[in-house]
């Protein structure tokens, strides 16, 4: 299980230990095969390419959602007469939290 372990950890011909249990040996020619495939590189690339699109989506939809918070916030301290703590929430992101909090956004 140590052999295991540490093959795991790196799965390179100099971390697989000379007297090892024949089903690691296996795993490790198993695990030789994949990474010399140009169709698993091809599969990797892919899966790569797909996360970071995932990724960056992610991070428009919540800016997007951030944008729409503060929009609103905004709205609702200008509507309550609170214009002047528009400026102190701009700049300080403690008290503007605060807000949203308040106004249950």
């Amino acid at each position: 299980m140590v052999d295991f372990l540490h093959y795991v950890e790196k799965s390179s011909d100099e971390c697989l230990p000379e007297v090892c249990d024949e089903r690691l040996k296996h795993l490790h020619e198993i695990v030789k095969n994949i990474k010399a495939s140009k169709q698993m590189g091809v599969t990797y690339m892919k899966m790569e390419e797909r996360d970071r699109l995932i990724r960056e989506k992610g991070e428009k939809l919540g800016e997007k959602r951030g944008e729409q918070r503060i929009s609103k916030l905004y709205a609702n301290l200008v509507k309550d007469n609170r214009v002047e703590e528009i400026l102190k929430a701009d700049g300080d992101q403690d008290f503007r939290e605060e807000l949203l909090k308040e106004y249950g956004l």
